[in-house]
C-alpha cells in the first residue's frame, strides 16, 4: 500500500481532528508533572512514547518552548 495515496480517516465523532488533540497534548504536557521542573519535551517523549528530537520538533511546530520547564500543580 502506497502512504501517499492513502486517505484522511474520517472526522471523529465529537469533531475534533487529530492535529488538534495532538495540540492539546503538547500544550497541557507538564500540568501533573511528576518531578519539578520537567522539561516540556520530556513529558511530551514520555506521553507519546517517541524520542527526544522527536517530541522537541512537536512543541515547536505547536509553538510552545521545549525546555520549559514544567512544575507540578
Amino acid at each position: 500500500m502506497n502512504p501517499s495515496k492513502l486517505e484522511s480517516p474520517p472526522s471523529p465523532p465529537l469533531g475534533i481532528d487529530d492535529t488538534e488533540l495532538i495540540r492539546r497534548a503538547v500544550m497541557f504536557a507538564g500540568t501533573q508533572s511528576p518531578a519539578a521542573d520537567t522539561p516540556r519535551w520530556a513529558i511530551v517523549r514520555d506521553l507519546f512514547q517517541i524520542g527526544g528530537g522527536y517530541a522537541i520538533r512537536l512543541c515547536r511546530r505547536f509553538g510552545v518552548d521545549p525546555d520549559e520547564p514544567m512544575r507540578s500543580r
